[in-house]
């Protein structure tokens, strides 16, 4: 698989997509009514808050003149209804994919990370020194997310050929896949790359020969937020 690396100064919004590619658009949902607590939400189900709805409207905003084909997301509550503004500009249904969903904390589902350690100390340290391999008490660990994205994603970017593509799932999906692409390891997601609230990141797929290449334009990018 071909790799480059991000370029991160601006935006290559291309209003035609190359011959043999695909242009998605993968975004992260907008903050949630439990944000800023310092609790961990994977699999709970939450709603976008008011600032949330506001960062999504933006981000539509910015997008509404840029032509899609389709808009995919995460099932979950806060992805859909991040969705549904960026998707409404354009006249899209929302195809939900089930395996996009967020990392399932298990029994560590809206802990801090203090109330996470009194738990389970050991397993505590093990996942903080590597959330690739290791899973909280009854939850995924960052490989096992991987190996449940990337039969998604693949499979999604190679049906859209020479198409444009909304996507919006989670921060960590959305780090595991972007750590991936950049041929980083999946323990190095929470450090190698960022996702803030409604971040905005490009990636150029392509298939030649049967052969896949991935180029990302654009990464963790909020310059919508006002």
């Amino acid at each position: 698989m071909n790799r480059e690396l991000p370029i991160m100064d601006k935006c290559n919004m291309k209003t035609t997509i190359p011959q043999h590619s695909t242009e998605l658009y993968l975004i992260r949902h907008g903050e949630t009514t439990l944000s800023g607590g310092g609790q961990y939400i994977g699999s709970s189900e939450i709603p976008l808050s008011e600032n949330g709805r506001q960062q999504a409207q933006q981000l539509a905003e910015k997008l509404k003149d840029i032509y899609f084909d389709v808009c995919y997301c995460s099932p979950m509550e806060r992805c859909r209804e991040t969705a549904q503004f960026l998707a409404a500009p354009h006249k899209l249904d929302l195809i939900p994919v089930a395996a996009l969903r967020e990392i399932d904390y298990g029994d560590w589902e809206g802990l801090t990370l203090q109330e996470m350690e009194v738990t389970a100390p050991e397993i505590f340290q093990a996942w903080k020194y590597d959330p690739g391999k290791t899973r909280a008490p009854k939850g995924e660990s960052g490989e096992d997310v991987l190996t449940r994205i990337q039969p998604a994603f693949e499979t999604m970017l190679s049906k859209h050929p020479g198409q444009r593509i909304l996507l919006v799932a989670h921060r960590t999906v959305n780090r595991i896949w972007l750590c991936h692409l950049l041929g980083q390891p999946v323990s190095s997601y929470r450090k190698a790359v960022g996702q803030d609230f409604t971040a905005l990141n490009i990636i150029e797929y392509t298939e030649r020969d049967g052969k896949a290449g991935y180029s990302i334009s654009l990464m963790n990018d909020t310059g919508h937020l006002r």
